[in-house]
């Protein structure tokens, strides 16, 4: 929620640089409120009351002279959390995710998809993610990463991956990866419409014999990332990015897909 327009108080930028701009709860425990350090970085704002230690909060609309409050009007700060964990979950996507196996008769399929949204009526980047094989409808699983003041900014995501497909003798297609998924290594614009970019491998065997199909990549080869730039400004910062860098990044996950198709089905491993 952007600072208001009239009547500005060091109390409303303090609130809106601590990302609590509905004032709940009030401030406490803070004395020595300074404008110099609230208007730039690297200068305390205010002062523990407890401690006297000095507390910085990075962002200002300018770092400039002249420090003053009205350079405030209007303003918002911004902050983009860091890569998301699911309810329950040590990683998004799940350790789980990419790993998959199924025997049938029939059409057999087995796959997996991975996307990001820039929902703006949320404030964040929603990540989705399944495997899935031909036995069951597939199930998405869902983790958010939320953002302040970033509703304009142009979000992009990218993979990093190198996946093999090996037919096994079988007459499988594959998706290594889907045609509408990024290339690796390539940052893509996220969509604010749906779950673009989306990266899906699958396998389909529709007919011939029992040889078994498969997609494969490295242990933790497959890496996920996501970013942010406003005003020419990238987030995250160096200081909060993945090992001192401008973007954030899951674990390295590892692609095993297997497929076969036989009349005699028994269970196949990844």
């Amino acid at each position: 929620m952007a600072i208001g327009q009239t009547n500005v108080s060091m109390d409303d930028i303090l609130y809106e640089k601590d990302g609590n701009p509905s004032k709940t709860p009030p401030l406490l425990n803070r004395k020595n409120i300074s404008l110099y350090g609230l208007s730039v970085d690297g200068v305390a704002d205010y002062q523990d009351a407890t401690t006297s230690a000095g507390v910085d909060i990075n962002g200002s609309p300018n770092q400039t002279a002249p420090y003053g409050m009205g350079e405030f009007r209007g303003w918002e700060s911004t902050s983009f959390d860091g890569w998301p964990l699911g309810s329950g979950l040590t990683t998004v996507p799940d350790n789980q995710w990419g790993q998959a196996a199924h025997n049938d008769p029939n059409t057999v399929q087995v796959g997996c998809n991975y996307g990001q949204f820039h929902d703006t009526n949320n404030d964040r980047i929603r990540h989705r993610w399944t495997t899935f094989t031909s036995a069951a409808a597939s199930v998405f699983s869902y983790a958010d990463q939320d953002y302040i003041g970033l509703d304009s900014a142009q979000f992009q995501a990218k993979a990093d991956y190198n996946t093999t497909a090996s037919a096994g003798g079988s007459s499988a297609s594959f998706q290594n990866p889907a045609s509408f998924s990024p290339a690796s290594g390539t940052w893509t614009n996220t969509s604010t419409s749906g779950y673009s970019p989306t990266w899906q491998w699958i396998i389909t065997i529709n007919s011939g014999n029992a040889n078994t199909a498969r997609i494969t990549s490295l242990f933790g080869d497959v890496k996920f990332y996501n970013r942010a730039t406003l005003n020419s400004v990238t987030y995250p910062s160096t200081s909060d990015g993945y090992n001192g860098n401008q973007y954030y990044r899951s674990n390295g996950f590892t692609i095993s897909l297997s497929a076969a198709r036989s009349q005699f089905a028994q269970p196949i491993g990844p």
